[in-house]
C-alpha cells in the first residue's frame, strides 16, 4: 500500500516501477541474501517476508505481488536459465519492455537485459522472457528447495 500512496496506478508505467522497487529495497530493505543463498529460509515466502531477505525467485515473487497493486502488467520469467527476472510489459514487444533483477535491484531495459544474459555466459533467447503458467513460479522454486536439501544430505555428516 506504501507502493500506491508513493505513486498512483494512473502514473506513467516507469514512475510505478521505480517506486516498487524504492519501497521495497530502500525504504523496507529487501535485498538478496548473498551470505547465505542456498539457506532454505529464502524460499519459504513468509520467511523472506520476515527477514527481508531471499533468492531471486522469492524476492520476485514479493516485486511481483507488491507491483501489481500498482496495476504494473508483469510476470516472472521462469524460463530464465539461472536467475528469474521480471518481465515488465509495455505493449511493445521484448525490446520495449522492462526487466527487473528483484535480487540485484536494478531495473532494466532490453539492452542491459542482454548485457545480463551475457554476464551468466547465456546467449539470449526470445524464450528465457515469454510468460509461462503461474505454476511454474511453484514449481521452480519447489525444485530449488529440493536441491538446496539433497546437497545438504550429500555432505558429510550432515542430518538433514
Amino acid at each position: 500500500d506504501r507502493a500506491a500512496a508513493a505513486v498512483g496506478a494512473s502514473a506513467p508505467l516507469c514512475e510505478r516501477v521505480a517506486a516498487v522497487s524504492r519501497v521495497l529495497f530502500d525504504e523496507e530493505g529487501f535485498c538478496g541474501n548473498v551470505d547465505n543463498y542456498y539457506d532454505p529460509q529464502n524460499s519459504f515466502l513468509h520467511r523472506v517476508l520476515e527477514r527481508k531477505r531471499g533468492i531471486p525467485i522469492s524476492l520476485s515473487i514479493v516485486w511481483a505481488a507488491v507491483a501489481r497493486r500498482v496495476k504494473v502488467p508483469c510476470f516472472l520469467c521462469t524460463d530464465m536459465p539461472m536467475h528469474i527476472l521480471i518481465r515488465v510489459t509495455t505493449g511493445g514487444g521484448v525490446a520495449d519492455d522492462l526487466y527487473v533483477d528483484a535480487f540485484g535491484n536494478k531495473v532494466m531495459d532490453y539492452s542491459e537485459l542482454l548485457r545480463f544474459c551475457a554476464s551468466l555466459g547465456l546467449s539470449f533467447d526470445e524464450d528465457f522472457v515469454k510468460q509461462g503458467v503461474a505454476t511454474a513460479v511453484y514449481a521452480r522454486l519447489l525444485r530449488n528447495l529440493r536441491n538446496i536439501y539433497q546437497q545438504a544430505a550429500s555432505r558429510p555428516g550432515s542430518q538433514a
